[in-house]
């Protein structure tokens, strides 16, 4: 599966042929395109196009370069178009993919700023955030599960990691580099077994996102 990470199809560029661009890219082997809004009017054309489109995702905010252009409220303003709003109404929708129900959270992170996340419900993904206990020591990080159909894990240390599936991880195994390096597993081959972790620091952080 390839992803274009950053597409900008909202673009009037598309206009005569978006529906044919996004065809042309699924049968190239692109399945997934991410539409990126760098300001109000962006950000919705993204989640209206992640609505239309299974193969489409959303990414909403402000650009730095856009700030000056918006009101302060821009994200809370008491509307029916906000990025708040707007967010919130694809809940069940697929403007963040594969229809994971999704719950929309503001945050207050001073001088007057307000941060929008946007996130799986409490059910809909489980989260394990762990660490390497010992150093050199492979450590089981995930348990297994035979339902499993996604799978997310991110080295969130300063130190590389390796990860194996249902047998002691060695440095050997799948390198996950230090500093956010990740792998997804989304479709096709999703590993069913238990995930372990070794690293040559101990208490060293990872996240894992599982379905």
């Amino acid at each position: 599966m390839l992803i274009d990470t950053h597409t900008h199809l909202d673009f009037p560029d598309f206009d005569s042929d978006r529906d044919a661009v996004i065809r042309r890219a699924v049968e190239a082997g692109v399945t997934r395109m991410i539409a990126i809004g760098t300001n109000l009017d962006t950000s919705r054309a993204a989640l209206a196009l992640a609505d239309r489109h299974p193969e489409v995702y959303a990414t909403i905010g402000i650009h730095p370069n856009e700030v000056m252009d918006v009101p302060d409220d821009a994200v809370v303003q008491s509307t029916a178009t906000n990025l708040r709003t707007q967010a919130e109404s694809y809940q069940g929708g697929t403007a963040v993919g594969s229809g994971n129900p999704l719950q929309v959270t503001l945050a207050n992170t001073g001088a007057n700023t307000t941060a929008l996340r946007v996130e799986p419900k409490n059910g809909a993904v489980t989260r394990t955030t762990g660490d390497t206990d010992t150093a050199n020591t492979s450590k089981e990080a995930l348990a297994s599960s035979s339902s499993r159909r996604y799978l997310l894990i991110q080295n969130i240390s300063d130190t590389d990691m390796y990860f194996n599936f249902g047998a002691t991880a060695t440095t050997d195994n799948m390198l996950i580099t230090k500093n956010g390096g990740g792998i997804v597993f989304e479709s096709g081959y999703v590993p069913t077994d238990a995930v372990n972790v070794i690293c040559s620091g101990a208490d060293k952080k990872y996240f894992i996102l599982s379905a």
